[in-house]
């Protein structure tokens, strides 16, 4: 009868530690930029490791594309850490407007791509008038080819 009660706590109590392990989940430490962050927005980031955010900002401002009406623009500087060149894709989703915007970094080059240690600067306008709670911040890396 002992035998069996010290059993079902050995089972309960790697249970509760398999428990534990599974709702930490394996992630590591959260991503910080390298660069200043001027948003007062929440931002989660997701940046691929060859990726470094040297700046992101958010501003309310009037932009060109669209009659100059004020515009959120999100302004994200990514720098490349990978030992060979790369292009970029960089996306922007404001959860809570059901919104988005992003585009490639850099834009133009024959080939389109940062070498390593060299950085981008994009803005990228949302259709909004107003800073966002959250922010989504997204960098991958693509294919050139």
């Amino acid at each position: 009868m002992k035998a069996e009660s010290m059993a079902r706590r050995l089972f309960f109590l790697f249970l509760g530690i398999a428990l534990g392990f599974s709702l930490s989940g394996c992630a590591g430490p959260a991503y910080k930029p390298a660069g200043p962050v001027k948003c007062p927005a929440e931002v989660e980031w997701e940046v691929a490791k060859e990726a470094e955010i040297s700046f992101f900002g958010c501003s309310v401002k009037p932009y060109a594309g669209w009659q100059n009406r004020p515009t959120l623009q999100l302004e994200v500087e990514v720098q490349n850490k990978a030992p060979e060149a790369r292009r970029f894709r960089v996306q922007l989703i404001l959860p809570e407007e059901g919104l988005a915007g992003g585009g490639l970094l850099p834009e133009t080059g024959n080939p389109p791509v940062l070498a390593t240690g060299k950085g981008a600067k994009g803005v990228y306008p949302v259709n909004t008038q107003k800073i966002p709670g959250k922010v989504l911040v997204i960098v991958k890396t693509i294919s050139v080819e």
